[in-house]
């Protein structure tokens, strides 16, 4: 039995701790949540559960302290919470005061001693944190305040940031990092009090402004990290002081979108994206998405075959790994799924070299409105 609930959503919780290959996977779509189960490795999926139809869900997580399953809402937005037993989420009510109907595109949550925390990520681009499990929410004011606020932008019109995705760090949980769309990595150590920004990656003539999509924190070293932003892959070895650009726009997948470590080997990474930006998926309804892997943490890549057409009409808008435990607790495999904004669902059991879809699929996956790309050219 899993000890955390494994949930695949565009910008939620992102990794969950069992005994072995993944059999159990909760999954946000653009109609509701699906609870999937397998008897075990290699057998078929079966949909076990569906709720919340209707609703467009861009982020899920598993609030350790109150057991609930909390998911964050596109259009007309807000939070739904409800109990979660045995995979199952029960009663969904209302679990947003303080927020209303701001679009949320990402939650996450911290538990210290003393002191558990819930985190949303709204647009336009503001913080929102509950200290009573989702019951209230006041917003994080000083992530308004912080140098080049005005400078927050987004391409799409009328061109507002978001906050995109959240990270509390894994060796410490008074540490947050909250990722703007487009305008910035953000960190706070008072649970929103203050914000310092980690700008060293950016400069002036890249092919977005300060575009930051996902940051990894290496568990074996908490200084090191991977960043993904619209201008490519970034590595620091000093907390973030400084930063080495791995690749950028031009590159295979120029914009990347999903990272992750192979917890028995943290120098094996696996990059997920596209080749371009989603402006030209709504141009042609078309891009080239792909699986890089690193062996030797992020100086070269290799590209994964997943038998993928060369133009597809779809993105990789989800991920999510499923880590194993052995008996002393220390990682030994682990488990990678990934959803399409087309509905499709891929898995891996071993760490991301070898993949097969699931023979079971959900409605579109989707941050925002990104499915409507492609349907658009349909």
């Amino acid at each position: 039995m899993n000890r955390t609930p494994c949930l695949l959503s565009p910008n939620g919780q992102t990794v969950s701790l069992g005994e072995g290959p993944l059999l159990q996977f909760t999954v946000g779509t653009v109609d509701g949540i699906h609870v999937l189960e397998r008897a075990a490795a290699g057998q078929p999926w079966s949909l076990v559960h569906r709720s919340l139809a209707g609703h467009h869900v861009g982020a899920l997580i598993h609030d350790a302290i109150t057991g609930k399953l909390l998911a964050g809402l596109h259009a007309p937005g807000g939070i739904r919470a409800a109990a979660f037993a045995a995979g199952r989420p029960e009663h969904w009510h209302a679990a947003d005061a303080g927020i209303g109907p701001r679009e949320v595109y990402c939650l996450a949550s911290a538990a210290a001693p003393g002191r558990a925390m819930l985190y949303a990520g709204v647009d336009p681009a503001a913080l929102f944190v509950s200290r009573d499990g989702g019951a209230t929410w006041r917003e994080a004011e000083a992530l308004q305040h912080v140098p080049d606020r005005d400078k927050w932008t987004f391409p799409v019109p009328p061109h507002i940031a978001h906050v995109k995705a959240l990270l509390v760090h894994p060796d410490d949980p008074e540490v947050l990092f909250v990722m703007v769309e487009q305008g910035g990595l953000f960190r706070t150590t008072d649970g929103g009090e203050s914000f310092t920004e980690i700008a060293g990656y950016s400069a002036t003539d890249d092919y977005s402004y300060r575009d930051i999509h996902r940051l990894l924190i290496l568990p074996a070293d908490e200084r090191r990290m991977m960043l993904v932003t619209g201008s490519g892959v970034y590595r620091s070895l000093d907390d973030g002081m400084t930063w080495a650009q791995l690749s950028d726009h031009q590159a295979r997948l120029g914009y990347p979108d999903h990272v992750f470590a192979d917890p028995t080997n943290y120098d094996r990474l696996l990059v997920a994206g596209t080749d371009t930006d989603p402006g030209h998926w709504w141009r042609t309804g078309a891009t080239c998405p792909g699986l890089l892997v690193s062996q030797d943490g992020g100086d070269r890549w290799q590209e994964l075959d997943l038998g993928w057409p060369a133009q597809a009409a779809w993105s990789i808008e989800a991920m999510a790994q499923h880590i194993w435990l052995d008996d002393a607790g220390l990682p030994c495999g682990s488990s990678l799924i990934l959803a399409t904004s087309a509905g499709a669902l891929w898995i891996s059991d071993d760490a991301g070299r070898t993949w097969s879809m699931l023979d079971a699929a959900v409605p579109p996956v989707s941050k925002e409105s990104h499915h409507r790309a492609f349907a658009a050219h349909a």
